[in-house]
């Protein structure tokens, strides 16, 4: 076996009946050393001793590659891709990775690694390494906060929590915010509403959070008119409630000044006149009196208020 340069000759050292020398001065190559292989030729006419084949080894070279940009994250298990293939292949460190002694193997590092795979060749002569360092990134987080329910038309800072690598922030939907591109938006809470806080890291990965608003729960956000005018003008031809921050109507009553039930209505939602009283019974308009009203209503936040009252029936 001899060695010129980066290449190795592996040559018969012994062969019967013929010398070193021998087999030294018989020996014919049609071909540079710079090939893989070359078949020794014997000159016409030889005396019958034995030719020599010379086999050239070069060292491996190879190449690793990441499949994807997305195994830069934590948690996240990606493919290492070796050119070229069928060489025997060690990689270190043997952890968090498949086959520390296959190609293509998949590693899944909790923090940055940089793995070196040592490539061998077929007579282990001849080894060449290379490397991949994995750069591991954490996810961003968001903590939007508890769920609020705030007083009607007054401004509200939210404030929720980031991680460090946040870089980029998107509120949905943008209504009622000063801004949905900030950190920290003002919100006017005018009904109940359900925001979405998108954020993205440096390295381009994303977390959500939601946040819940909702119109404080209190009397005085049952708005009942004093009277209406159920003349089919188209002003104020219904009785019903208007509300903020209520979500559902549990129960309606109407009753006249003698006790008697003239409206009911039941879980219906709030703000719709047409689910109100139109001034009749059976089909018939009442005449001008007073009534009495009992509501009672679920809140957005689940709270459940009621209120009474009266009012006038107006021709």
């Amino acid at each position: 076996r001899r060695t010129a340069g980066r290449q190795l000759i592996d040559s018969i050292s012994h062969i019967r009946g013929v010398t070193a020398a021998d087999k030294h001065a018989r020996t014919r190559s049609r071909q540079s050393l710079r090939d893989r292989k070359a078949d020794a030729l014997c000159p016409a006419g030889n005396d019958g001793n034995p030719c020599l084949e010379i086999i050239i080894h070069k060292p491996p070279s190879f190449y690793l590659g990441i499949t994807s940009l997305g195994a830069f994250l934590r948690l996240i298990s990606f493919q290492i891709n070796v050119t070229p293939p069928n060489k025997k292949i060690s990689w270190l460190p043997s952890t968090n990775i498949t086959n520390a002694n296959g190609y293509s193997p998949t590693v899944f590092p909790n923090v940055n690694t940089n793995y070196v795979a040592t490539l061998t060749d077929s007579l282990n002569c001849f080894t060449s390494t290379a490397q991949v360092n994995v750069i591991v990134k954490t996810l961003p987080q968001v903590n939007a906060g508890a769920d609020l329910a705030l007083p009607y038309n007054i401004a509200f800072i939210l404030n929720p929590t980031y991680s460090s690598n946040v870089s980029t922030y998107n509120w949905l939907p943008a209504t009622n915010l000063s801004c949905n591109n900030c950190a920290t938006p003002t919100v006017i809470p005018l009904e109940a509403q359900q925001y979405i806080i998108t954020v993205k890291s440096d390295s381009n990965c994303i977390a959500k959070d939601t946040i819940n608003i909702y119109v404080e729960c209190k009397y005085a956000n049952i708005l009942m008119p004093n009277a209406f005018t159920p003349n089919s003008d188209n002003v104020n031809d219904y009785f019903y409630p208007i509300t903020r921050g209520i979500k559902t109507v549990s129960k309606f009553v109407i009753f006249n000044r003698f006790g008697q039930k003239v409206f009911e209505g039941k879980d219906f939602s709030p703000n719709n006149r047409t689910l109100g009283w139109n001034g009749k019974i059976n089909g018939e308009p009442q005449t001008t009196s007073t009534y009495i009203y009992l509501l009672s209503a679920i809140c957005h936040d689940g709270q459940t208020i009621e209120k009474k009252g009266s009012f006038l029936l107006l021709k």
